[in-house]
């Protein structure tokens, strides 16, 4: 009564200090998904701004953008007036003009060509001050008529027309192999300058796509050719690969003169890409931390990014909120995992939060930065993770391989033996008839021992008839009657070899027998938890001297369920309402 009394009181204190932890636990979360929420509605405000203001971008350096449909050729002149003329972009398929003002405000230093580049989907005549400087493709009537262009070039201003001051600008444009309208970007400045800024920066963003490539093709080899094929892996490497043609396609137009036509599939591809990108985000930290409910919030993240690319019609805009739905999403499920007390979720939380500045710098490039960095923590975190993941099985198997021999040792040291021995002088002694029964039956145990010391796993009937033949020379050598019961096993199941056994020897120092006679049960039962093996040894129990200490046998149980299912076990030992009560589970993989 009193040992129930202190097994309640126990679970009392357990369960309320459970309870505790639980409550700030929850406070903490309930505060991360306030920040988070607000993080996310700050980031989603801003991009609307962005997408929604003002129609001309900041990097346009022109102003004064007007539009009108038709063909003349005084329109391209210089003082032509122009104010009843749209003064926003509006969809025309044909031949229209449009003009602005520009500005040079740099003085020409001698031998320095001044240029103009522009970013067009269309055919154009291009008019500075009046004059034609350039064209690009043929404009005309038709599709037939009309030579498609390229979809940027660059164009010298002669040094008479480059001078200090406010210029007019005049384009004469067709686009009728690609009907989509857009502002033109334009810009001003020295020739080598506007050459060889793109040269350098697909230098640097080209660097960048090899990382995200050679990190590719190393989680490809970890998953196909490693120990372990984790799902992780493949979904790591598919997003790095993404990453990759998402790189090469962004920064195409520096290096690939391609002609307008071609712009509006570049669009797609990359619209497809970022969709990808921002889907396999989540997807990796789900798998990652193992989390359930995969389904559900994949399908939530899937329907949030098609309704972004069905009714945000801007490229950008839509590239802006596809990666905003990817972060959040996985910020959300890397938070819930850090709630259930997984490791190393403050590293990838911060790789996620420096992968959003993305959304508060220039967006193209700090995008692919910001992908960069998260990759490279998830990297370093995942050799930290393998390092931990080796050094514990490595201690494991050790630990085990020590561990089996003190058993092995255990059960042939002098003491086991003279004890056998001397029994055995008694039986043959008093009861001659049962000398061999004793004999067979111990070399039937240390038979098994042998054969079953070194593996990993043996089948369940193995153990069971281990269990049996060491009982049965106990029954000799105590003079006692013992029984082993089993209830639901399931021969096709296997376990940690000498487990079973190591239980049955923790039941016989806690228990005797009573009236001569003693039983065990050994009890399976699965369930959506997993597989449990419940043994229960009947007898009185004996008194303790002193505080209980968890010797070599639980040390041994547990070394060998670690070796096998990682943390996916639990044991318990203790008195239950029959005898002694003994049970591990082995949980079902998530």
């Amino acid at each position: 009564m009193n040992q129930l009394l202190k097994i309640v009181i126990n679970n009392d204190r357990v369960i309320r200090t459970f309870n505790a932890v639980n409550r700030r636990r929850s406070y903490h979360v309930y505060l991360l998904a306030i920040a988070l929420t607000g993080y996310t509605a700050i980031v989603f405000l801003k991009g609307y701004t962005r997408f929604s203001g003002k129609a001309l971008n900041e990097e346009y350096h022109y102003s004064d953008f007007r539009q009108n449909a038709g063909d003349a050729v005084e329109w391209s002149g210089q003082d032509f007036s122009d104010e009843d003329w749209s003064t926003e972009l509006f969809s025309l398929k044909g031949v229209y003009w449009i003009r602005a003002k520009i500005a040079l405000e740099k003085p020409v230093k001698p031998y320095r060509k001044q240029s103009i580049k522009v970013w067009l989907r269309g055919a154009y005549d291009l008019y500075w001050d009046g004059q034609l400087i350039g064209r690009n493709g043929q404009v005309g009537h038709d599709k037939t008529s009309e030579t498609a262009g390229l979809y940027q070039q660059l164009y010298i201003i002669p040094d008479s027309l480059a001078t200090l001051g406010m210029h007019q600008i005049a384009m004469r444009v067709s686009n009728f192999h690609d009907f989509h309208m857009q502002y033109p970007r334009i810009m001003v400045g020295e020739y080598l300058k506007l050459s060889r800024e793109p040269l350098i920066l697909t230098l640097f963003i080209h660097l960048l796509a090899g990382f995200f490539m050679l990190a590719a093709l190393y989680y490809y080899a970890l998953f196909f050719v490693g120990p372990d094929r984790q799902k992780t892996f493949v979904i790591l490497g598919s997003l790095c690969l993404f990453l990759f043609a998402l790189t090469i396609m962004e920064y195409l137009k520096f290096y690939y003169q391609y002609p307008y036509s071609f712009q509006k599939i570049r669009l797609l591809i990359i619209g497809q890409l970022i969709f990808g990108t921002s889907l396999l985000l989540p997807l990796l930290f789900l798998h990652h931390f193992r989390r359930r409910r995969k389904f559900a919030v994949m399908l939530v993240v899937s329907i949030s990014l098609l309704c972004v690319q069905y009714f945000v019609s801007v490229p950008d805009a839509q590239a802006y909120f596809m990666i905003l739905i990817g972060i959040t999403s996985s910020l959300a499920i890397t938070l819930g995992a850090g709630a259930a007390g997984l490791p190393n979720v403050r590293t990838y939380a911060i790789g996620l939060l420096l992968c959003s500045t993305c959304f508060w710098f220039h967006f193209d490039l700090s995008l692919f930065l910001g992908f960069a960095l998260l990759i490279a923590i998830f990297l370093y975190a995942l050799a930290i993770e393998r390092k931990v993941e080796k050094t514990r099985y490595e201690a494991s198997l050790v630990k085990a391989s020590r561990l089996e021999v003190e058993l092995l040792k255990k059960q042939i040291q002098p003491h086991f033996l003279v004890n056998t021995l001397t029994s055995l002088i008694n039986v043959v002694e008093d009861h001659p008839e049962l000398a061999a029964d004793f004999i067979y039956a111990l070399s039937d145990l240390f038979d098994i021992l042998n054969d079953v010391s070194s593996r990993t796993t043996i089948p369940v009937q193995q153990e069971v008839s281990l269990c049996r033949a060491y009982l049965q020379v106990m029954s000799y050598r105590k003079d006692t009657e013992y029984g082993l019961d089993t209830i639901d096993l399931n021969q096709r199941e296997v376990l940690p070899p000498a487990v079973l056994l190591t239980i049955l020897e923790n039941g016989l120092t806690h228990n005797k027998a009573l009236n001569g006679k003693m039983n065990f049960t050994i009890k399976y039962c699965q369930s959506e938890v997993g597989k449990t093996y419940t043994t229960v040894a009947s007898g009185q129990m004996r008194k303790r001297k002193g505080k209980h200490h968890r010797g070599t046998g639980h040390q041994y149980i547990q070394a060998r369920l670690k070796e096998c299912y990682g943390n996916r076990w639990s044991f318990q030992s203790g008195l239950g309402l029959t005898g002694w009560e003994t049970s591990f589970t082995i949980l079902a993989a998530p």
